[in-house]
């Protein structure tokens, strides 16, 4: 969880504030914040990969779905403005993606829970 934290932490400041809530300019270089924000999610995602795959589970932390997948999904869903691709970036996250969607209790609440104001 702290990675995520680390590895995502800008982009509530450097990329919601303007782009979804219009509360502070557009920056004068848009696409390097972007891409500096890519390239810190990557670090962290790569570093999660190996923890993940050092203990050979079929998530995060073990083989059924617990508070770390959960955590690591709602990050990239909430990084998609930012990443768009953030759900296909690396072999490894799409296929992390794919299995926590397709547990039946996770689709059950992505398809009753309400649209946010970000679209996710």
């Amino acid at each position: 969880m702290e990675t995520c934290l680390d590895s995502f932490a800008d982009i509530p400041t450097k990329v919601y504030l303007w782009k979804v809530f219009k509360r502070a300019p557009e920056p004068e270089n848009p696409e390097e914040v972007l891409a500096e924000i890519k390239q810190k999610a990557l670090k962290g995602i790569n570093y999660i990969q190996s923890v993940a795959e050092k203990r050979g589970k079929k998530f995060v932390v073990g083989d059924e779905i617990g508070l770390a997948d959960v955590w690591l999904y709602c990050t990239l869903e909430f990084s998609h403005l930012a990443i768009p691709d953030i759900m296909e970036v690396t072999p490894w996250v799409k296929e992390f993606v794919e299995k926590f969607t397709s547990d039946e209790r996770v689709k059950k609440y992505v398809a009753d829970r309400p649209e946010s104001i970000i679209g996710i």
